[in-house]
């Protein structure tokens, strides 16, 4: 156990991790929050502040080993519970994330990002259906943080509406945001994929693009771009547009399925298949771990 000294001195480098973060000065920042843990283990802030830095980071797997050591002091903090979802969920394990994901839920009912996350990771199980319900969930939660979660749970309730085929009700979901979201990338990459479904190609390009202007860091806008080249059948840009996708969210169901169906469009089968097999066996897996506690 820290000493008062110790536990002063923790503070003191918690307090200057947070003006590094807010500055995104991110490697200042795990600097002094690793000095924090170092000097007093216990003080779950520097963790909650470590598994955020990871988390803007890309370094999911560090960002999970923080959020476990928080969790290890305080099992009930929200924080580490939702950044715990969030990096399984970037590993690709979309069915361990909606555990944490719900077990945050039911520790605090009135916030909105949990359910808003549960939606998020069962689109990847591929239940539209269930993540439908988990989004209209967040809309129907208040959030001192408005309209931020609004706008993306109304945008995850329309890419939900899209894949169940109920478009017009996804475009009645968009155009209830936009006045709020239409500097965020990620709605135009969902305006873009509403337009792909009605083949409105053109359309679609310029709300894609879009997107990847305002954040080409996002997948989200490299999802979309893939998808309209496939439906184009440019399969050789389709190609290269979901292979950078790849390298900024290595476990996008997405992605994977549109590069093995440009590979498929260039004649190389064998390589789509072990793709498929691939992302097919890691669903599978999922499904089957929520199946045995009755996740779903």
């Amino acid at each position: 156990m820290a000493t008062p000294q110790e536990r002063k001195f923790a503070f003191s480098y918690v307090e200057r991790g947070k003006q590094f973060v807010a500055a995104k000065h991110y490697p200042d920042a795990l600097e002094a929050l690793r000095e924090a843990t170092r000097r007093d283990p216990e003080i779950v802030e520097a963790w909650i502040l470590l598994a955020l830095t990871h988390y803007r980071l890309s370094e999911y797997g560090e960002c999970l080993g923080a959020a476990d050591e928080a969790l290890k002091y305080d099992s009930a903090n929200g924080d580490a519970w939702n950044y715990r979802g969030l990096a399984l969920l970037r590993l690709g394990r979309p069915g361990e994330a909606f555990v944490q994901f719900i077990h945050g839920a039911n520790l605090y009912q009135s916030d909105p990002a949990f359910a808003l996350n549960a939606g998020s990771a069962l689109h990847d199980l591929r239940r539209y259906d269930l993540a439908l319900i988990w989004s209209e969930r967040a809309l129907t939660l208040p959030s001192r943080y408005w309209p931020d979660p609004y706008w993306k749970a109304a945008n995850s309730s329309a890419i939900d509406l899209i894949y169940l085929g109920r478009f017009e009700e996804a475009a009645t979901q968009l155009a209830s945001v936009a006045a709020v979201a239409t500097d965020q990338s990620k709605f135009w990459a969902t305006t873009g994929l509403l337009h792909i479904h009605w083949d409105q190609y053109d359309d679609a390009l310029i709300a894609i693009k879009r997107a990847i202007e305002l954040d080409p860091n996002d997948p989200s806008g490299w999802e979309r771009m893939a998808e309209l080249l496939v439906a184009l059948e440019d399969y050789a840009k389709a190609l290269g547009v979901a292979t950078h996708g790849l390298e900024l969210r290595p476990y996008s169901r997405e992605l994977l399925e549109q590069k093995a169906k440009a590979l498929r469009g260039l004649g190389r089968e064998s390589e789509a298949e072990e793709i498929e097999r691939a992302a097919q066996a890691r669903l599978a897996e999922q499904l089957a771990l929520l199946d045995q506690i009755g996740g779903l």
